[in-house]
């Protein structure tokens, strides 16, 4: 790849399973394993907090999420590759998913309109699954996001997120010899500019 008068060697590799993913040339993988936000919002309408104030049960409690604010019908997108382990609702989280993902990581997913995944479904990162709502103790449309570490609530504005798996073995022969036959390529690319400048 080209740009600004410089070559970025990132590579796609559409694999065996018809997934595809940059990798650098040794196949590190490029792409986050999880997005910061699954969702694009308008605010942050309550943080992470050790104690807050419950604005429907009236008394306080921790909250262990971030609210992100849209409007009614916004796309909610799984934060990371993984397995739905609940797909339901009850009176407090209303309609909700819950995904688990590799490393003890499972993350939440609250108060929606709709829900687009159901449990015992396998998701990519970025599907959609669900849209936004006010369902169960919702005062208004928001996402409730929660990422759980080991059992332990984390910050999902500041947890550190893992790296995504580099190729897999089965994979990265394969991906190797293309990657090089490139790099020979743009290596030539190059030199025949350059030859083509100085007699110019």
């Amino acid at each position: 790849m080209l740009t600004k008068g410089r070559h970025l060697k990132r590579y796609a590799l559409p694999t065996q399973k018809n997934n595809t993913s940059y990798y650098t040339p040794q196949g590190l993988n490029l792409k986050k394993a999880f997005l910061r936000a699954p969702i694009k919002f308008s605010y942050i309408s309550s943080g992470f907090k050790p104690r807050r104030f419950h604005p429907i049960l009236k008394r306080w409690k921790a909250h262990r999420g971030i609210d992100y604010r849209a409007k009614t019908g916004t796309p909610i997108h799984a934060a990371g590759d993984g397995k739905v382990i609940q797909s339901s609702y009850n009176q407090y989280n209303g309609k909700y998913v819950f995904i688990q993902h590799g490393q003890g990581i499972v993350t939440k997913y609250l108060h929606m309109s709709r829900r687009a995944v159901s449990r015992g479904k396998r998701v990519k990162q970025g599907q959609v699954i669900g849209y936004v709502g006010s369902t169960g103790l919702a005062e208004a449309p928001h996402l409730h996001y929660e990422f759980v570490v080991n059992g332990v609530h984390r910050n999902p504005r500041t947890v550190k997120l893992p790296k995504a798996n580099p190729i897999e073995q089965s994979e990265k022969a394969r991906f190797l010899i293309a990657s090089q036959s490139l790099i020979n390529q743009l290596e030539t690319r190059k030199q025949i500019q350059s030859s083509y400048q100085v007699a110019m």
